[in-house]
């Protein structure tokens, strides 16, 4: 059964979505593994995951890896940085000093 012009114009209107909806959707659909983590994370937190010791230490253990990782990142973002920098004349012999 189709609904005619007159009772889908009777229907209310239709409530716009909220932009952090949205935001969160977009997310989830470009990372949903980075989005999985988060929820397990969050469960995890707000079950009383912290209360134990086996808790606390998987925390610790965790952000460990978090923290190798970002600065492992931030380091080799420095080396790439610093290695395009350069100046070309220098190392293809065309400076002050080639023969």
């Amino acid at each position: 059964m189709e609904e005619s012009d007159a009772q889908l114009a009777a229907r209310p209107a239709e409530e716009a979505v909220p932009e952090w909806f949205v935001w969160c959707n977009r997310q989830i659909h470009r990372q949903p593994l980075a989005a999985l983590t988060a929820a397990a994370a969050a469960g995890f937190v707000l079950g009383g995951g912290l209360r134990s010791r086996v808790g606390r230490g998987l925390v610790l253990m965790a952000g460990r890896s978090v923290v190798r990782s970002a600065v492992y990142g931030f380091v080799a973002g420095l080396v790439e940085d610093h290695g395009s920098g350069h100046d070309d004349s220098v190392t293809q012999g065309t400076g002050p000093g080639a023969r």
